[in-house]
């Protein structure tokens, strides 16, 4: 999964005693010196913490701009000559103030945003990189892996992003809460690379590991027809479509079905709409009697629900493989069930370091923000 990240960052001090500081320092077993970036991305009340771990070691394995593999030697890595030679996508990037740095240690780059922090905490950026999943006593979650950290557009919106693909079938998918939440929850899988300590075998490989989407559509209008048809557009990309109120679910049996996905990280209170059902039998008396309205009883400040950790799908991208569609596999489902990565219950891993306002008038919420 990649993610994009944009919103106020906050970085902990050093010496923190409430959180995690945004700077270690250690050295390895073997002596080896090592640094830990933590920093959290705000968008409102919704926060993601992101990372990154480097360490000193004496060859760099990367890859070049031609996609071969390389060895660039320690003392080297700050040659101008060979970060040009590395491909853009194996690279380190810090943009401020129009200054791009750009790194192919993980070290470097820490060593630089540490310099530049108070240019950077409490600010606007857009942090990029990739998950890794996390394994903890039969939990999977995942962990942001700081790749690159650029000041934000003023045009950009907070969001936290991600893209991913994800593989799925017909029982997946569960439509019990729409009725009652407008809620589709797609209990599917995506690709990921695990080690060999990831998985506790001899070597790293590919696996399906389990993670719940969610489509939510609370904030479809109905009776409006652009609402609606965008999200038919979603549905009917995910094997699904609406039919006199109801989900129909569209997907071959026993096949496997797979779609490119943009998606948001919801973590932390959403704030809920302010309406008459959070009135008193009093006040909404007084608006029966036309003495008031639903905005006298307003309150100043936004309400806040409890604190929820999701991965909700916001669009479609149809790019690439997908650019008709979802696409099914070849493999049949007994074939893919054989690459679902499974773990006990109470093995341990590892074990992670851690721990938006809408209009007055739903129908002029832009269809971008719907999901």
């Amino acid at each position: 999964m990649r993610f994009n990240f944009t919103g106020t960052i906050k970085a902990n001090p050093v010496d923190s005693t409430k959180g995690v500081p945004f700077y270690k320092t250690g050295k390895t077993e073997g002596g080896n010196d090592y640094l830990v970036l933590n920093l959290a991305v705000s968008e409102g009340s919704n926060r993601a913490f992101v990372e990154m771990f480097g360490m000193e070691r004496d060859v760099i394995k990367t890859k070049n701009v031609d996609g071969d593999n390389i060895e660039i030697d320690w003392e080297d890595r700050n040659d101008s000559d060979a970060i040009k030679d590395v491909a853009n996508y194996r690279k380190f990037v810090l943009s401020l103030d129009e200054d791009r740095s750009e790194y192919i240690t993980e070290l470097d780059f820490i060593k630089r945003v540490a310099i530049d922090i108070s240019e950077i905490n409490g600010k606007r950026f857009t942090i990029t990189g990739s998950t890794r999943k996390n394994f903890y006593k039969g939990n999977v979650s995942d962990r942001f892996q700081i790749q690159n950290i650029y000041e934000a557009a003023d045009d950009r919106k907070d969001k936290l992003e991600t893209r991913d693909t994800i593989y799925y079938t017909k029982d997946s998918v569960d439509t019990s809460e729409w009725k009652d939440n407008k809620k589709i929850i797609f209990n599917c899988y995506t690709r990921e690379y695990l080690s060999a300590n990831d998985t506790g075998a001899d070597k790293g490989g590919y696996y399906y590991v389990e993670q719940t989407y969610v489509l939510d559509c609370r904030k479809v209008k109905f009776d409006n027809e652009g609402h609606v048809n965008a999200m038919k557009f979603r549905l009917n990309m995910l094997g699904l479509d609406y039919e006199d109120g109801k989900i129909v679910n569209k997907i071959k049996p026993k096949k496997v079905i797979s779609q490119m996905i943009t998606g948001r990280y919801i973590c932390g209170a959403e704030e809920i709409d302010f309406d008459e059902s959070q009135l008193t039998a009093i006040q909404k008396q007084k608006i029966e009697l036309g003495l008031a309205t639903l905005d006298d009883f307003r309150p100043r400040e936004s309400i806040y629900g409890e604190r929820i950790v999701e991965y909700r799908i916001s669009d479609i991208p149809c790019k690439g493989d997908f650019s008709d569609g979802p696409v099914y596999l070849d493999e049949k489902i007994s074939e893919f069930e054989e690459e679902i990565f499974t773990f006990s219950e109470d093995e341990v891993i590892e074990k992670s370091d851690d721990d938006a306002s809408e209009p007055e008038e739903d129908d002029e919420v832009d269809i971008d923000d719907l999901f």
